[in-house]
């Protein structure tokens, strides 16, 4: 009895906490040949924190000691697969070979009472008779004796194996799905053009629906799920980021001539594509008549979230005068009527400044999230 964890518990608790086979194995194991020492030895905070992590039922490790003599729970013994219990007691570079160094790091880390907290990280591990890659977040806390210094690290595994590989799957038919979906703009292009070629009266026409076939195109890879593989950048489901993918066309020697300004909004595939019809329609407007059809023009684009509204200012500058207010019922204006009034259930109000259009668009916040909305109802 006075080699186990628990010296004070009664024969029927001892039978009772032994039926954890781990723990049973850490109450017979030959301590006095190991460089921690006969349990009765170890420091009081550390036989407590052991316990603690014992009764745990989610993988955890202790790193002891400036060798790492690996001390773990039954959860951390499936976990270790073939290698349990082997390495059981064992200095943790020896345990652990092919991640040695990469375990050596966070020994150290913990000898220094420092934290770390890894998410998704991928180690390549023998566990059952080969090398397999595998995905865990890993969460390293220094131990602690009771002079407050540093006895080793705590390690708590959660593998994420199965959902990494089932986003990387996900990714691989989203992948291949986005690639269908572009061909499928690409042959309406074609078919668009090759018509045209024989009707020269339809060649405006024909050049315009291309490019809002496009402006769906760039909408609709913009939303597409990406896995943490193929995840983009920061700030991708963004409106400001819609915007400027679509706005590209419009630089001038790499100088933006749409600039977003004021709060961001978050936006989803729902209301990507009639966002990307307005903003198209917009800046096709501005480009032939408007403040970009002139070198010094330019357009100042500011959002605010006002409550449970988000209103977007569409401002042109440095274009021609505008001496009225014009005409508006060709497709686009129509088509812009329906994205906004129609799916997105906002307002569109234009302005006719002597300096430039100015174009109010007043959304419902929900609208931006337009598929979750859907999805609800």
């Amino acid at each position: 009895m006075p080699k186990s964890l628990f010296p004070a518990a009664t024969p029927e608790t001892r039978q009772r906490l032994e039926q954890d086979d781990t723990l049973k194995l850490i109450n017979d194991f030959d301590w006095a040949g190991n460089p921690l020492g006969p349990i009765p030895a170890w420091p009081e905070s550390l036989k407590g924190a052991v316990r603690l992590m014992m009764a745990a039922s989610i993988p955890m490790v202790m790193l002891i000691g400036p060798e790492g003599i690996l001390v773990y729970n039954n959860a951390y013994a499936a976990f270790a697969g073939n290698r349990h219990p082997d390495i059981f007691g064992m200095p943790v570079r020896a345990a652990w070979p092919e991640i040695a160094d990469f375990n050596s790091h966070k020994l150290d880390l913990g000898l220094r009472g420092e934290s770390l907290i890894l998410h998704d990280q991928e180690l390549v591990l023998n566990r059952h008779g080969r090398l397999e890659s595998g995905w865990m977040n890993l969460h390293y806390s220094p131990v602690l004796d009771e002079a407050g210094q540093p006895l080793g690290t705590l390690c708590t595994v959660h593998e994420t194996t199965e959902r990494v590989a089932l986003a990387e799957e996900r990714e691989l038919v989203s992948q291949e799905l986005s690639h269908r979906i572009k061909n499928i703009f690409a042959v309406l292009t074609g078919i668009i053009s090759l018509s045209a070629r024989s009707r020269p009266e339809v060649k405006t026409f024909a050049d315009e629906l291309r490019r809002r076939i496009y402006a769906l195109g760039e909408a609709h890879d913009f939303v597409r799920p990406h896995s943490h593989v193929s995840h983009p950048p920061d700030n991708q489901g963004s409106l400001q980021s819609l915007i400027d993918r679509l706005m590209q066309p419009y630089c001038v020697d790499g100088q933006a001539r749409i600039v977003f300004h004021g709060e961001d909004g978050a936006i989803d595939d729902g209301a990507a594509t009639p966002l990307a019809l307005l903003f198209h329609e917009l800046g096709t407007n501005a480009a032939k008549y408007g403040a970009l059809s002139a070198a010094g023009g330019r357009v100042d684009l500011t959002g605010r979230a006002e409550g449970q509204r988000y209103h977007l200012t569409w401002k042109e500058t440095g274009g021609p005068v505008i001496a009225g207010d014009a005409e508006l019922s060709g497709f686009g204006s129509r088509l812009i009527a329906l994205s906004i009034e129609g799916q997105l259930r906002g307002k569109l109000r234009r302005v006719w400044e002597p300096d430039g259009l100015r174009v109010e668009i007043d959304l419902p916040v929900d609208a931006l999230r337009r598929s979750a909305r859907l999805q609800q109802s």
